[in-house]
């Protein structure tokens, strides 16, 4: 029994021991609270009460309208690449830049962010802008019927033509062009694409044009050259015969391949790089005759392409949110204005209240209630 007395005794010693830092702790907490409360029923403290009602509802704002500032500001981003790249561009030529982005965002599969992506690649290109307001569609045409991003479509047209010196007014005819190349063998736009960035060069100074190129090019690559290595392999041969083909005409080229030679022959001129594409072409002259013919005549592929891709549910989801993200822009460029004022003023409003509220409190640095005062 004394045992246990003995041990109630000591919890009690522990217990008044423990409690004595609480005790303390609170009162000097209740000094803290009272100096608050005093402050709160001020009028410095009602002012705060209703502000914070005031940011309460300022949050709520911005929480409503940030998806449309949000899109808007990607957007404005977008447009601004553009206009740092086209440098000598006036501010109405911007102007009609980005109406045609927006307008492209309300109306097709594509955001207007992406149509200025896909401005900002044109004008890296060296486009100016009224060339990029005419070659937009048949880059919108071209990413649609290959299911690619306008950025990429932009890109592969723009080294296609920067390739062979083509002038704007040609880009729905060289998109029309690659949708024949990806259509009629087993191989894709962006294959294609990769393939003349590394032999239209060489090609042009031929002679050749970009119809007769890329009818080898398809060749090549349904034949299983893909990609960039068949470029490479075109221009090898290119370059071999160079000089017949400077000495006599392109038609140098087809010459030498209808005479059939062998592949020792070949491999002796060609080189370990061009005997395979050389070999190809020599068994396919009237298939890539016949290819040549149907690209030069190509006219609305690409267009008719992009419409029959598109032409399903997914098609009609994905032009849906396109519309909406063109609403948010709207909607977020009406809106920036006004919200760039309400999140000045609530920036200014809370270094305010922190001022004040550091004043009042004597700059205290300790908690209403000290956690020391709980050990």
């Amino acid at each position: 029994k004394s045992k246990h007395m003995a041990t109630v005794g000591n919890l009690w010693i522990n217990v008044k021991s423990n409690t004595a830092g609480l005790e303390k702790g609170l009162k000097k907490s209740r000094g803290l609270l009272g100096r608050f409360a005093k402050f709160a029923v001020s009028p410095a403290g009602l002012a705060i009460a209703g502000f914070a009602a005031l940011t309460a509802g300022i949050y709520a704002t911005i929480r409503a309208i940030s998806s449309a500032i949000g899109e808007f500001r990607v957007f404005d981003k977008a447009m601004s690449g553009v206009k740092a790249v086209m440098k000598d561009v006036s501010p109405e030529g911007m102007q009609q830049l980005t109406d045609v982005a927006k307008e492209l965002g309300r109306t097709t599969q594509f955001t207007a962010t992406q149509a200025a992506e896909g401005m900002s690649i044109l004008a890296r290109a060296g486009f100016k802008d009224f060339q990029i307001y005419e070659a937009l569609p048949a880059v919108l045409d071209l990413a649609s019927a290959s299911s690619m991003e306008m950025a990429q479509s932009a890109d592969i047209l723009a080294l296609a033509m920067g390739g062979f010196g083509a002038d704007a007014s040609e880009a729905t005819h060289f998109a029309d062009v690659f949708a024949v190349g990806a259509n009629s063998v087993n191989t894709t736009v962006a294959e294609m694409g990769e393939a003349m960035q590394h032999v239209a060069p060489i090609a042009k100074q031929l002679g050749f044009t970009f119809e007769e190129t890329s009818a080898m090019i398809a060749g090549l690559q349904d034949s299983g050259i893909k990609g960039a290595k068949a470029g490479t392999a075109l221009r090898v041969v290119m370059a071999e015969l160079g000089a017949e083909i400077e000495g006599n005409g392109k038609q140098a080229l087809r010459a030498y391949l209808k005479e059939g030679h062998s592949f020792t022959g070949n491999l002796d001129k060609f080189g370990k790089l061009g005997v395979n594409a050389v070999g190809i072409l020599q068994s396919m002259t009237d298939e890539t005759a016949a290819l040549t013919k149907e690209m030069t005549s190509a006219d609305g592929v690409v267009k008719q392409m992009a419409e029959t891709n598109l032409d399903n549910l997914d098609g009609d989801i994905t032009k849906f949110s396109s519309a909406v993200s063109g609403l948010k822009i709207e909607l977020g460029e009406k809106l920036e204005p006004t919200f760039r004022a309400i999140v000045q003023v609530a920036t200014e409003f809370v270094s305010g209240v922190q001022a004040a509220f550091e004043s009042v409190m004597g700059g205290s640095k300790e908690s209403i209630i000290s956690m020391d005062s709980l050990r």
